[in-house]
């Protein structure tokens, strides 16, 4: 699975669905061309048992929201639910995690099947700016104590937004590093089976790092400028429940192994 979560949104997938729908009807496309557009997209997803599942979700609630649920799309996103293929998904995550998406369908089903909202209009979003600078290291203390940290790789920009696209140090311990060792730490690579490589963080306007338990520490110079914008794409909140999870993985295990 692509999901940080069990949240409908906290999967890659389904807030590009999401994304994707806003844009073509900010872009002026009718309600059927928007839908038409985000069908053809995500075409190599909907042929994939694993993410059909996720792409009628988001949409149907998508557009539910909205006040456009399209029939079609509402008897899919339910089939999808009575047939228990999302949930078939997470056979292998916590117990937890299962009911937690239990019950974030059940959030769904009550959306579809209750009297719909009026027709929203979708305006273009004003630009999102990030407040963060290259090299900055961001500081997430975990439940456990562990503190991870992120480094500010570099910026991407288009016409909505500035955003960070952040890296995982590695560094997993309960003391802050040193000014010394801060400056000479290395980007994490792929351990365990997990690792949090380039991520570009979709901000909201007036969005605190401390609202998620995260600070700034410090800025470093690093050698390496280079990142891909377009590896990973989350949330602050999607980050901080990822490392939630890992934190929990590391707990059973030498964080060094």
């Amino acid at each position: 699975m692509s999901a940080d979560g069990p949240g409908l949104f906290s999967d890659d997938t389904a807030f590009d669905v999401r994304e994707e729908y806003r844009d073509a009807l900010t872009a002026g496309l009718s309600d059927d061309a928007a839908m038409a557009r985000v069908l053809a997209e995500f075409a190599d997803d909907l042929d994939d048992v694993d993410t059909s599942s996720v792409v009628w979700l988001a949409l149907a609630y998508t557009q539910s929201t909205l006040g456009r649920l399209d029939d079609q799309v509402r008897a899919k996103a339910l089939e999808v639910m009575d047939s228990g293929a999302d949930l078939r998904r997470w056979h292998e995550a916590s117990v937890r995690d299962q009911r937690k998406r239990a019950e974030v369908l059940a959030k769904v089903r009550a959306q579809l099947e209750g009297p719909q909202p009026g027709r929203r209009k979708v305006r273009r979003p004003s630009r999102t700016v990030t407040t963060l600078a290259t090299g900055q290291i961001i500081l997430y203390g975990a439940p456990s104590g562990r503190l991870f940290l992120m480094r500010v790789a570099g910026l991407v920009e288009d016409d909505r937004t500035v955003a960070p696209v952040i890296r995982l140090l590695d560094y997993f311990e309960s003391d802050l590093p040193s000014t010394e060792q801060l400056s000479v730490l290395p980007d994490y690579g792929p351990r365990r089976g997990w690792s949090l490589g380039d991520t570009t963080i979709i901000e909201s306007k007036n969005e605190r790092l401390q609202d998620y338990g995260l600070s700034i520490i410090g800025t470093i110079a690093s050698p390496d400028t280079s990142f891909d914008p377009l590896a990973r794409i989350t949330t602050w909140l999607g980050v901080v429940d990822t490392l939630k999870y890992r934190d929990r993985d590391l707990s059973g295990a030498d964080p060094a192994s």
